[in-house]
C-alpha cells in the first residue's frame, strides 16, 4: 500500500498483513525529481511504480519496487515528448503490456508506451491526437481489463465522458464515442470520478455539481480476465544416464540452451542502500569520463541486477560512454538472462545491436 500527497516529495510504503488486514510501515521514499507524489500507478505484478506528473521536467519516471523491503530504485526517466504540458494521469494496462498517458495543454492527446514486463521499463510507441474531436480529458480511467479507456472532461463547458477502445492484442486505441452533459445524460456536470462493476458490465460516473451518480451499461465489455502469470510445474530430471535399449535417438523432455548466459558475478547481490551509495558517488562526478572511471573502481566484481545497471546507466549523458558502462557491468550481472533489456537504453540502432550481442 502506498501513500502520497499533494506538495510532498515523499511516498510512504506499507505492507498489508494478510491475516489481520493491518498496514505495516516499511519505509518512506523521497526524491527531488518528483515535486509531489499525489498521482502514481503500480504495475499489475506490483514490482514497478510509475509517476506521470509531479515533476516539471520528465514525462514519466519509473521505479523498481523491492517486494521484501519496500525500497524504491529509480530505473528510468522518460523525457518530455514535444512541448506539451505534462499530465499527472496515466494508466497501466491490466495485462502489463502498455502504459497510456493523457497529455497536451488541454489533455487532448494520449501517449502510448510499450512496457517490458520483466524490467518494467518503457518505450515510447505512438500518440493519438484527439484535438479535432475536442476530447479534452482532465481525468483518465479504464475498466478492469483496460478494454475501454475513459477520458473525463470536467472543467469549463462541455462536461463529457470520452470513450476509447483498446485492442488487447496490439494495445492500440481507437475512438469509440462521447457522452455529453446534455439530453438524456444531462447529469454529468462535474464528472470527476469513475468506477466499474466486478464484471465490467456497469460503469458508474459521478456528476458532482448535479449531485448525481450516473450508471451506464456497456454491452461490449468482457468479464474480468485473470492476468496472473502461470507458473509451470517443475520438471523431474532423471538421474539415470543409461539410454533405453533399441532406441535410435535420445528423448529430450525440455529444450536445453545451446549457449547459456555466463556471468562473472561471484559475490553478494548489491542491496538497495548500497546502490543508492553508488548512485550518489557516480552522480557527483563532473563528467561522463570521470564517472565511467569511477564506476570501474566501485563496481568491478559486484553482483548487479539488470534493473540496477539501467538505473545507473541513465547517469551517463553520452550514449557512447553509457555503452562502455553497460559493456563493463554486463560481466557481473546477477541475472544475465535479462541482459537483452539493456538495449532499450539506447536510441542508436548500432548500439542496440551491440548490446544485444553481449
Amino acid at each position: 500500500m502506498f501513500f502520497g500527497k499533494d506538495e510532498s516529495k515523499s511516498l510512504d510504503v506499507y505492507r498489508i498483513d494478510e491475516r489481520t488486514g493491518l498496514p505495516q510501515f516499511l519505509n518512506s521514499y523521497e526524491t527531488d525529481i518528483i515535486q509531489y507524489f499525489s498521482r502514481f500507478s503500480v504495475s499489475p505484478d506490483q514490482k514497478h511504480l510509475y509517476v506521470g506528473a509531479g515533476n516539471t521536467h520528465k514525462e514519466i519516471v519509473v521505479f523498481d519496487l523491492n517486494e521484501s523491503t519496500g525500497d524504491m530504485t529509480k530505473i528510468q526517466e522518460i523525457e518530455r515528448i514535444g512541448n506539451s504540458i505534462t499530465s499527472r494521469y496515466l494508466i497501466v494496462s491490466a495485462d502489463g503490456k502498455n502504459i497510456y498517458k493523457a497529455d497536451g495543454r488541454d489533455d487532448e492527446r494520449v501517449l502510448q508506451f510499450t512496457r517490458d514486463q520483466q524490467s518494467g521499463m518503457l518505450h515510447y510507441q505512438r500518440d493519438y491526437d484527439f484535438k479535432s474531436k475536442g476530447l479534452e480529458s482532465h481525468f483518465f480511467f479504464s475498466d478492469r481489463n483496460t478494454d475501454f479507456i475513459y477520458g473525463l472532461h470536467s472543467f469549463g463547458d462541455g462536461d463529457a465522458i470520452h470513450v476509447m477502445k483498446r485492442d488487447h492484442i496490439t494495445g492500440n486505441l481507437s475512438y469509440s464515442e462521447s457522452i455529453y452533459d446534455r439530453g438524456k445524460t444531462n447529469r454529468l456536470n462535474g464528472v470527476f470520478q469513475m468506477c466499474f462493476s466486478k464484471d465490467n458490465r456497469y460503469v458508474y460516473a459521478s456528476g458532482m455539481w448535479d449531485g448525481a451518480l450516473n450508471i451506464f451499461k456497456n454491452p461490449h465489455s468482457r468479464k474480468t480476465v485473470d492476468n496472473t502469470p502461470i507458473v509451470p510445474e517443475p520438471v523431474e530430471i532423471s538421474q539415470n544416464n543409461e539410454l533405453p535399449q533399441n532406441s535410435g535417438s535420445t528423448q529430450v523432455d525440455r529444450p536445453v540452451a545451446s549457449s547459456p548466459n555466463v556471468s562473472s558475478c561471484t559475490g553478494d547481490e548489491i542491496a538497495g542502500k548500497q546502490l543508492n551509495t553508488y548512485y550518489s558517488a557516480l552522480a557527483a562526478e563532473d563528467n561522463d569520463i570521470s564517472r565511467l572511471n569511477r564506476a570501474f573502481e566501485l563496481l568491478e566484481g559486484k553482483c548487479m541486477k539488470v534493473v540496477q545497471v539501467a538505473a545507473l546507466a541513465y547517469l551517463f549523458k553520452s550514449e557512447y560512454q553509457r555503452l562502455q558502462f553497460v559493456k563493463f557491468t554486463s560481466y557481473f550481472l546477477h541475472d544475465p538472462g535479462n541482459k537483452l533489456i539493456l538495449a532499450d537504453l539506447f536510441q542508436y540502432e548500432n548500439m542496440r545491436t551491440e548490446v544485444s550481442q553481449l
